[in-house]
């Protein structure tokens, strides 16, 4: 019955916040120069606010003109004295969490959050989601309990108590009251922090949903992970399901494994039909498992396209809703429409400002409004949010595609400064580079050049390194040194580490290459059209020629 009602109450709530969105998107830049005036209102008592004289900015322009383009850095002083419980430094509103995130250098990022921005993404992330999805797929939200592949469990506290983690486990961890009658998961399984785990617990809850409505995670990535597991595993899940028991490989402590296993239950009937329905094999396995299945709820655009092409397999018709495009800092779009990477803009989630593609590399950028944008043009994106973060460069670069009536549908393109992202461990070109010099100083041998192959077919995922040194044979010869790169890799970007360590990414594949190998790379770039001037070795390659010269050029380890 309280299941029920709460399907009833998202529902109008969706709707409600539908109707708001729209009427938001159909004044746009009024909602957004709103949003703006509201956050310097409360916060001119801030030290951030009296410093940067909010109480005499009166229009957008005079912002602009006050308070210059900022990025992580400029934050990070007034972080620490946050995090060490100093109230009113950024914001009035007092920071109740520290979401962990990683900038272009690879350096962890402490970005604050208070409860209202939290609640306000929340919300949004239930209902506006929602409610854009039942225009795009009616009836979808009225389909019964998910399984929703996030965790609720934080990373640490600060040392005045503040918790630390990823934003979406902080807004989860506000909502497990009501998990049970939303996700099939448990919340003793979502507060979990060992991720080969959690996603194991996710995975057998959801197989003894037969009605499953829908697979909900951050990125596509994530769905991949779930079905290389069942791919994997199923054994060891079906006998789980018919046991009611839980594996004793799994490291879950009491009294939360019995409880769990009480959830759970003995299920010999629904093993039976799960084993049979895998016997035939993993294409289009979805929809044997769940005949119910209407949608898979993912980011599906960037570096996480490549994803759902490989998803169809598993999938086969069931279609891909790529939801929101949001960052830890703050919600930036809605999808629309079903197997759509494009998102409009939502107007009074943040402040939002666009620096046009060709003034990014300057050192004063100038920016355009949410009704200057200008279909076709690419923008690195700029906020002001709730949290304390203002006229903060993002590092996003999208491409305005077209208008939901008068806010900009955008396409996500690549973060700048970006390089490796196969398991959104965001780790930069700047990274990449120290830990290579670092590892080829460990190795003794200096490096010259580097590329990178992202390797998709690898379960899981993994990345492989063409490396160029002054003696190629010698660092043929080295057994551990994929090693060194790969702990110099963590430690020049610390999600990097998890990934590794959460089992979502796999150990890196190195390749020595012969000498010259990547002046011949700049050849062939010539030979195609390249610049001979401006020609530039790809830090990640695709093109099947370049690969196969760089595989012709490894020597035998």
């Amino acid at each position: 019955m309280l299941g029920s009602l709460l399907g009833l109450s998202v529902s109008i709530g969706a709707a409600s916040y539908r109707r708001k969105f729209i009427s938001q998107a159909r004044r746009a830049q009024e909602v957004n120069d709103a949003f703006l005036a509201e956050v310097l209102l409360r916060n001119q008592g801030t030290a951030f606010g009296q410093q940067h004289g909010f109480s005499r900015i009166a229009t957008p322009r005079d912002y602009r003109a006050a308070l210059p383009l900022t990025t992580y850095p400029d934050y990070e002083p007034y972080v620490d004295r946050i995090a060490r419980g100093e109230p009113n430094v950024l914001t009035a509103e007092p920071v109740c969490h520290l979401g962990q995130s990683s900038g272009t250098t690879g350096r962890q990022k402490l970005i604050p959050i208070t409860r209202s921005a939290q609640r306000q993404i929340a919300l949004s992330m239930v209902f506006l989601v929602q409610g854009m999805l039942d225009a795009a797929l009616p009836g979808a939200g009225s389909r019964g309990r998910g399984l929703l592949m996030m965790s609720a469990g934080s990373s640490g506290r600060t040392a005045a108590g503040i918790t630390m983690g990823s934003a979406t486990s902080a807004g989860l961890s506000s909502m497990l009251r009501m998990s049970r009658w939303m996700w099939t998961t448990p919340a003793d399984a979502m507060v979990l922090t060992d991720q080969p785990q959690v996603l194991h617990l996710h995975l057998l809850f959801a197989l003894k949903e037969r009605g499953l409505p829908y697979l909900s995670a951050t990125f596509a990535s994530s769905i991949m992970d779930l079905f290389h597991l069942l791919e994997r595993d199923w054994p060891v899940l079906v006998d789980e399901l018919a046991s009611g028991k839980l594996s004793p490989e799994l490291r879950v402590p009491e009294p939360a494994r019995a409880r769990l296993e009480r959830t759970l239950g003995a299920c010999p009937e629904r093993a039976r039909e799960i084993r049979s329905g895998l016997e035939r094999g993993m294409e289009g396995i979805a929809r044997r498992l769940w005949p119910r299945l209407s949608h898979v709820n993912a980011v599906t655009g960037g570096s996480f396209a490549v994803y759902a092409r490989k998803l169809r397999g598993y999938l086969g018709d069931v279609p891909l809703f790529s939801s929101v495009y949001a960052s830890t800092e703050a919600l930036i779009g809605v999808g629309m429409a079903l197997e759509s990477t494009t998102y409009a803009v939502v107007p009074g989630a943040a402040y939002f400002e666009l620096i046009p593609a060709g003034e990014v590399d300057s050192p004063s950028p100038s920016t355009v409004t949410l009704e200057e944008a200008a279909e076709g043009d690419s923008y690195e994106v700029v906020l002001t949010n709730r949290s304390g973060l203002y006229r903060y460069r993002l590092g996003d670069m999208v491409k305005v595609v077209g208008r939901y009536h008068r806010t900009p549908v955008v396409e996500f393109l690549y973060r700048r400064g970006q390089l490796l992202n196969l398991a959104a461990e965001k780790t930069s070109e700047q990274a990449v580079l120290a830990a290579l010099l670092e590892a080829s100083s460990a190795w003794g041998m200096p490096l010259v050049d580097f590329t990178t192959l992202a390797d998709y077919d690898a379960a899981p995922a993994r990345y492989v390194f063409f490396v160029e040194v002054k003696d190629p044979a010698a660092l043929a010869r080295l057994p551990d040194a994929g090693a060194t790169l790969d702990q110099a890799l963590g430690r020049a970007n610390p999600r990097y580490q998890v990934a590794r360590d959460t089992g979502r990414l796999g150990s890196p594949v190195l390749h020595p290459v012969q000498q010259d190998t990547f002046a011949q790379v700049k050849g062939l770039l010539i030979r195609r059209g390249a610049s001979a001037n401006q020609v530039k070795i790809p830090r990640v390659v695709s093109a099947d020629d370049v690969i196969q010269l760089l595989r012709q050029k490894v020597l035998a380890r």
